[in-house]
């Protein structure tokens, strides 16, 4: 669906039927990826104005969950599989890239001169840095949750878990991170930045929104 001001929506149709779950825009084409795609690899779609779309191949026939685009590059993540990262200079052609360690991987985001993926497993070694896409480090945030999204805003990087001790952690650089007090134990998916704040929302919990300062 579209909207030119968030309030009125018009439904659009896919070219394929799938469970999409990301999307992303460069500075001429929405790009979204998809979790599965009844056993093909159009887990991808493209489109020039967002109302018409058009399918396209993914590397693999994985569960992609999140597509951010940075550096001439559109980088995908995907939470199974055996090569997680996939990326495209154009949205249509994917190529497979391996990710440092095999996990849950839930969101990436682009900013800075550099991608940062977050996973959705238990221990360590649950964020992963690249300055092109394809040559991927992985890091260790020392805090133990379930990373289920991340964003860059206001010269930092903001991570929410869906579940675990700490439930958000914050890095100015993607490679150092702080846990940070959360106002509520909820089941947290989604952070973006804008207006000068961070915003999440959860699917479940005693709250189903916080808002963070600067």
């Amino acid at each position: 669906m579209t909207s030119p001001n968030g309030m009125t929506w018009t439904s659009c149709t896919s070219p394929v039927a799938s469970f999409w779950k990301s999307v992303t825009y460069s500075d001429e084409l929405f790009v979204a990826v998809a979790q599965d795609a009844v056993g093909e690899t159009d887990c991808v779609m493209t489109s020039a104005n967002g109302k018409n779309w058009k399918s396209g191949t993914a590397a693999a026939n994985y569960a992609w969950v999140s597509v951010t685009y940075g550096n001439n590059m559109f980088v995908a993540v995907s939470e199974t599989g055996y090569d997680q990262v996939m990326t495209s200079p154009n949205g249509e052609n994917w190529t497979s890239r391996s990710a440092a360690v095999a996990k849950d991987w839930r969101s990436v985001t682009y900013s800075d001169g550099k991608f940062v993926a977050v996973a959705g497993s238990d221990g360590n070694n649950d964020v992963m840095t690249s300055t092109d896409g394809e040559t991927l480090m992985i890091v260790s945030s020392g805090v133990d949750a379930l990373w289920y999204s991340v964003t860059f805003g206001g010269r930092t990087f903001v991570a929410v878990a869906f579940g675990g001790n700490s439930q958000i952690m914050t890095s100015s650089d993607g490679a150092t991170w702080t846990a940070q007090d959360s106002p509520a134990e909820s089941k947290w998916q989604s952070v973006t930045f804008g207006a000068n704040m961070s915003v999440a929302v959860a699917s479940d919990g005693e709250d189903g929104e916080f808002v963070m300062n600067g």
